[in-house]
């Protein structure tokens, strides 16, 4: 199996992400196993944790950089699925997008935030780009799986500095890719407890 993986830059907005699809291709012709991961757009994780710090602290602009980040991925999707196969996409990407929406106003009612709720918050940059990835791949006629690495990588609950377990992960890693063949759009950054 290869795996691939790129970075914010990579990623960071519906040319390069046309380009990263054109390096998948290039490599599936060859008929390999693949994996690639992807990171959060460009920027977005440092947004995702302003935003948090904000909402935290009371400062209602976290809604503005909220905004950034959702019209972010909106755009990128309506650019790489235009018309009606973007549609079930763009409902389910608005869902992730209004379970980030809660998380942060959750957030500005507690005037809290924990080492735990920012890593939370900050694992959605991987989540939104990974999805749109696999899903302009599916309207491209690839097939594929949105991986959330969440199920397969385990860690400490050392939050903000979590430790993989690594006898856990290997297992869970081995016994998925046993079990899904078809390519995989990964997360990259993020585990979970």
């Amino acid at each position: 199996m290869r795996i691939l993986k790129f970075g914010g830059t990579s990623v960071g907005n519906y040319e390069r992400i046309n380009s990263v699809i054109e390096i998948v291709k290039s490599y599936l012709k060859h008929k390999e196993r693949l994996a690639v991961v992807c990171s959060a757009f460009g920027g977005i994780t440092d947004l995702l944790a302003v935003s948090a710090k904000k909402a935290a602290v009371n400062d209602n602009s976290y809604l503005d950089t909220l905004n950034e980040i959702k019209s972010l991925h909106l755009f990128t999707l309506k650019k790489l699925i235009p018309g009606q196969k973007g549609k079930q996409p763009n409902i389910k990407l608005r869902l992730y997008l209004e379970d980030l929406q809660n998380l942060l106003t959750g957030l500005y009612s507690l005037k809290e935030l924990t080492p735990r709720s920012l890593d939370f918050v900050m694992s959605h940059g991987e989540i939104l780009s990974c999805f749109i990835i696999s899903e302009t791949l599916k309207a491209r006629g690839i097939q594929c799986d949105f991986l959330d690495t969440r199920s397969v990588i385990k860690t400490n609950n050392n939050f903000g500095k979590a430790k993989v377990n690594f006898d856990l992960t290997n297992s869970l890693i081995k016994k998925y890719f046993s079990d899904h063949r078809k390519l995989q759009i990964a997360t990259g950054y993020i585990s979970s407890t």
